[in-house]
């Protein structure tokens, strides 16, 4: 603790992003984990692609579900991929809730700490987050030319990019995070 309640809170914040984002890395790493395991056990010549399913007791047990999560090993090695749609999803999800946080809890408590307007609290690192919200929300995690391009500091996407965050753009995030007070 440095004794200034605003300081302390930006650190708090910073602890938050790095968690949250080592959470999706989690996530990835379990799902290419699973998809190594599940490949080991081949299919047969009959069902080369057979179903995956996902949950707490198998499909045929008694009081088990009557439905089951499930996926082929194909689409799983798919998801599983590094580039595929499930990292991007991820990486997708973490800009639009990290952004949320900033928007709806972090910033209005930043202003009370300091005494200050709500629009008196900014970020550009969460402005460009916001752009990229926008069009992950609004153009299906794609950049627009009115949105991710326009992004002050993380300048990261070209017209048609598709949204994410990968360890390096984190990495730059985290550098160039600064709020400013003013008023």
């Amino acid at each position: 603790m440095s004794g200034d309640p605003a300081r302390d809170y930006y650190c708090g914040i910073v602890a938050e992003l790095r968690q949250t984002y080592v959470t999706t890395k989690f996530a990835v790493a379990g799902l290419q984990h699973f998809a190594d395991q599940t490949a080991q056990h081949g299919g047969s010549t009959e069902n080369p692609d057979p179903r995956i399913f996902i949950g707490a007791s198998a499909p045929d047990a008694e009081g088990s579900p009557t439905h089951h999560l499930w996926v082929r090993r194909s689409e799983l090695e798919t998801a599983a991929d590094p580039h595929g749609p499930t990292p991007v999803t991820l990486a997708q999800q973490w800009i639009v809730s990290t952004f949320h946080r900033w928007d709806d809890v972090h910033r209005p408590h930043l202003a009370g700490l300091c005494g200050v307007q709500l629009n008196n609290v900014t970020s550009d690192v969460f402005g460009d987050l916001r752009r990229f919200r926008h069009d992950i929300i609004h153009h299906k995690g794609v950049a627009s030319a009115d949105w991710s391009p326009k992004a002050v500091v993380l300048q990261w996407f070209q017209v048609g990019d598709v949204i994410g965050c990968n360890d390096g753009q984190f990495a730059e995030l985290m550098t160039k995070l600064k709020v400013a007070v003013s008023g």
